[in-house]
């Protein structure tokens, strides 16, 4: 099934050709339908995530927080979403601010704190003495602490627009806008959904609405999700934030939903009830159905991956040195393909040294100097002008500024609009 997040996008999605939506993203596919439970398996971090935050929920309604062994259990299940993606500390901070609030003695709140703690400061502290960083590279390199982003308020106000006229312009910026704005919406209508008022003579009474752990627990997430959320708005590039940075907001839509329609459903009549019930039994799969047809069964989707790792690979592996030490503007599937010494042009995967030159913008002098001697994009640069002799030159100088090497393409795609070059000495 969709999700809530995934049905309230749905218009939009629904209302562009699915071949716009190709053409909008043509190094991987059609864009499938983000914010539905198929974006989330996709053998990144989020399935991890949204599996701690639902056994996160289960504890916190099915297991009681009064004793050690309750509050040991649900600080290692905070951990886990934690070690999932470092910034849900966002999430799992607002959650154990509420634990520690709800059990009852200083032993209970200790273990809660340790058995939370320990596990992320142990991966910290590995990490700074195996790697050099305690915080990942990529996340580091695509945050911009403690300086605001401001260029994700003006892509807000270009999808407000845009709407507004009737159209959108540009998928990929809207699905990245709608997956920050959506549970934000859900943050501000969510009092109303958990909370009930009754008037008790001269004052109003205010109570959980429906049960009260779980209405407790989305309160206290929803406090997390607003700060990740804050987070992610001033000090991620929206460009940088692909549908793994979102799942558990997005999750949180969906269940802000379900505890709202199930206080609807305590206020329908009984007879309406049961056709209801049977309408949400037949009417889900088949919308499950329609939605996959219509927007995720995409055969195109990765197709150039395909055809790169099936079709091209073998020969670039025939052609191309042993030793060729690869630059990759890319996610790494060249060198995988290729099978050759690789270096992440995009700066994700680079060593703290490598990482450094990339925010100093002296990544392509230190590939150099360390012997990197091909460069390459199969997904995220355009090869375009690289044709002739000149038009290469020009290119080598663009991208490897006052280093004054010469360019030869060592293998150009006869399918695809890429190529491999070889960095040479200057004559």
């Amino acid at each position: 099934m969709p999700g809530a997040f995934g049905l309230l996008v749905a218009p939009v999605w629904l209302s562009v050709p699915v071949a716009t939506i190709a053409a909008q993203n043509s190094e991987e596919g059609p864009l499938p339908l983000y914010g539905s439970w198929w974006s989330f398996a996709n053998g990144m971090e989020s399935s991890s995530s949204v599996a701690a935050f639902c056994l996160l929920l289960w504890l916190w309604v099915a297991r009681p927080l009064e004793h050690r062994r309750d509050a040991t259990r649900f600080g290692l299940a905070l951990a886990m979403l934690m070690l999932s993606r470092l910034d849900l500390v966002f999430v799992a901070g607002a959650l154990w601010a509420v634990a520690m609030w709800r059990l009852p003695g200083l032993r209970a709140r200790l273990a809660l704190t340790l058995s939370a703690a320990a596990p992320v400061a142990a991966y910290l502290s590995f990490s700074k003495w195996y790697f050099g960083a305690a915080m990942p590279v990529s996340g580091s390199l695509k945050s911009t602490v403690p300086y605001v982003n401001a260029t994700n308020f003006t892509s807000l106000w270009e999808v407000y627009n845009t709407l507004l006229s009737g159209g959108v312009q540009s998928i990929p910026t809207f699905f990245r806008v709608s997956q920050l704005v959506v549970p934000a919406l859900a943050l501000v209508v969510m009092p109303v959904l958990l909370l009930s008022f009754r008037r008790d003579g001269q004052s109003v009474v205010v109570t959980w609405g429906g049960p009260a752990l779980r209405a407790q627990f989305l309160a206290a997430s929803g406090i997390g999700v607003a700060l990740l959320l804050g987070y992610d708005f001033f000090f991620v590039q929206l460009f940088s934030q692909g549908h793994w940075y979102v799942p558990v907001p997005e999750l949180f839509v969906s269940l802000v939903a379900l505890h709202g329609l199930e206080r609807l459903a305590e206020r329908v009549p009984e007879r309406v009830a049961s056709p209801l019930a049977w309408g949400a039994l037949v009417g889900g799969p088949a919308l499950a159905v329609a939605f996959f047809l219509r927007l995720h069964h995409q055969p195109e989707y990765h197709a150039r991956y395909a055809s790169f790792w099936f079709d091209e690979a073998p020969a670039i592996r025939a052609q191309l040195p042993a030793d060729a030490r690869l630059l990759e503007y890319d996610d790494g599937i060249v060198s995988w393909a290729t099978q050759r010494h690789a270096m992440s042009g995009t700066g994700l995967g680079l060593d703290i040294e490598g990482a450094e030159a990339s925010k100093a913008g002296q990544l392509p002098q230190l590939a150099v100097k360390r012997g990197y001697d091909h460069v390459t994009s199969l997904v995220y640069w355009g090869f375009g002008g690289v044709e002739t002799e000149e038009g290469l030159q020009r290119w080598v100088d663009e991208h490897f500024k006052g280093l004054g090497l010469r360019g030869r393409v060592a293998y150009r795609s006869k399918v695809h609009d890429w190529s491999i070059v070889q960095l040479l000495p200057p004559r």
